[in-house]
């Protein structure tokens, strides 16, 4: 346990060990999980976990609150409204295909809390931003993965929902690889591009699935001098899909 703390990055919380409690041989040790890592403790041991830093999964994570990097990013309206329509459980796992700095992985991560979700992203520049998000965030549970998706898909456990934001050309591919994992997976798609829509809702029709489209146009309003102006973002096509019940 003290060693999946390190390696999840949570080697700063505090660890209490009772060892043999009650016995001769009683040992009660307290430190970070960074300096106990290297103890051996006998079989019969309790531990008590300290985290005064947790995360808050309830707080609502703003765009500029983001490290940014170079990277594209989902902004919040539109990330908002794409994990809402996933409906994520907390045991579920999730996998974000395209995850750039991962705003959409960190949220999903609050969501799937007791589950784990699997970043999967080609530019190393993006998981290194992903990866200082993580750890400003405190997202623990997110495992990021070096792959042009749909490579790698078929290495990870069953996913229960997908969120696709970008595939790189591989829409169809990617699709055919968690239907594989899981037949039952629910997807969210973002598309900015026609191309990207049409591909959506073909595959959604040729499998069957049940499927719903919103195109979602969001005005920000930017301050100038005395004034307020709306500066619009581009307009994003939300497509929902899972496996037809019936």
């Amino acid at each position: 346990i003290i060693g999946e703390l390190c390696h999840s990055g949570l080697g700063n919380v505090m660890v209490h060990v009772g060892e043999n409690l009650g016995d001769d041989a009683q040992r009660i040790v307290c430190g970070t999980a960074l300096e106990l890592s290297q103890l051996v403790f006998q079989d019969l041991s309790v531990m008590y976990i300290e985290n005064p830093n947790f995360a808050d999964r309830f707080h609502t994570i703003l765009d500029h609150e983001f490290i940014r990097g170079k990277s594209p990013m989902t902004k919040q309206a539109i990330r908002t409204l794409s994990v809402a329509n996933l409906d994520i459980q907390p045991w579920e796992n999730c996998v974000d295909i395209g995850s750039g700095t991962g705003s959409v992985t960190i949220e999903m991560g609050k969501k799937a809390y007791e589950g784990l979700v699997f970043a999967l992203e080609k530019n190393e520049l993006a998981r290194q931003t992903l990866r200082e998000n993580m750890e400003k965030f405190g997202a623990y549970n997110i495992i990021s993965i070096s792959a042009l998706a749909p490579d790698k898909i078929d290495t990870l456990p069953k996913i229960d929902k997908a969120f696709i934001g970008g595939s790189s050309g591989n829409l169809g591919e990617i699709m055919d690889a968690l239907r594989h994992n899981n037949p039952k997976m629910k997807f969210v798609i973002n598309a900015i591009t026609l191309e990207t829509l049409y591909e959506s809702i073909g595959y959604m029709k040729d499998h069957d699935f049940q499927y719903k489209l919103s195109q979602v146009s969001v005005s920000v309003g930017e301050k100038l001098g005395k004034y307020n102006m709306l500066k619009p973002e581009n307009p994003i096509y939300i497509i929902v899909g899972e496996a037809n019940e019936q």
